[in-house]
């Protein structure tokens, strides 16, 4: 009789442990998965933030143009290296560095081919240039110089915004390429003009704009 009172107990301990050990199993996978997620949220979290972002050697708040009248904001992060060095972030609002904004319209460029070459090249023809505030005057002494470092672009220009700073200046392009307008973000050095962002969506606004390093 106490061999089976014994047996019976084995049995009971046994089918606790049954159970018991696949729920604590259950119970490590779903604490594991809790873990990752929280870990995964504050990777996204960090790659998204201006604070941390270290990589780019500037970040532009911009809204894009998508298509049937929508509009999109996102944060563009560029490093003088160029294109392979261009990181899009989801929209976050961010205090922006001091910047003064003309853009130019495609009047002030005749784009022609070289009959010497054969190769596109841009004729600065007008010095127009627009505030933010739509007034329409001469571009200022300290623009001329990249509006016209601008001619040695490729294509077509259908508008060039420059964001003049002291530390740097860039130019938000516009080029007429097939049926898309991609834009491009074009820094100067003494060498001329380069990419910072080659073929991003078309570029509608500047809404913000900050040195990282």
């Amino acid at each position: 009789m106490k061999t089976k009172k014994y047996l019976s107990r084995i049995a009971l301990l046994s089918l606790t442990l049954a159970i018991a050990f696949p729920l604590s199993s259950c119970l490590s996978m779903a604490a594991a998965f809790y873990i990752q997620g929280e870990l995964d949220a504050k990777e996204n979290e960090k790659k998204n933030s201006f604070d941390v972002e270290k990589e780019g050697h500037v970040l532009f708040g911009v809204k894009t143009y998508s298509g049937e009248g929508k509009y999109h904001p996102y944060n563009i992060c560029c490093t003088k290296a160029g294109v392979g060095k261009t990181k899009i972030l989801e929209p976050t609002s961010f205090v922006s560095d001091t910047l003064e904004t003309y853009i130019a319209a495609f009047e002030d460029y005749k784009h022609e081919i070289s009959t010497d070459n054969r190769q596109d090249q841009n004729k600065l023809v007008s010095t127009l240039v627009t505030d933010k505030e739509g007034n329409e005057s001469e571009a200022p002494e300290k623009i001329l110089p990249y509006m016209k470092a601008l001619t040695a672009y490729d294509n077509d220009i259908i508008s060039a915004t420059f964001l003049y700073t002291e530390r740097e200046t860039f130019a938000i392009v516009t080029p007429n390429v097939n049926w898309v307008t991609p834009s491009d973000i074009i820094g100067f050095d003494d060498h001329g003009i380069f990419y910072y962002s080659q073929g991003f969506n078309e570029i509608k606004d500047i809404l913000a704009f900050k040195f990282l390093d």
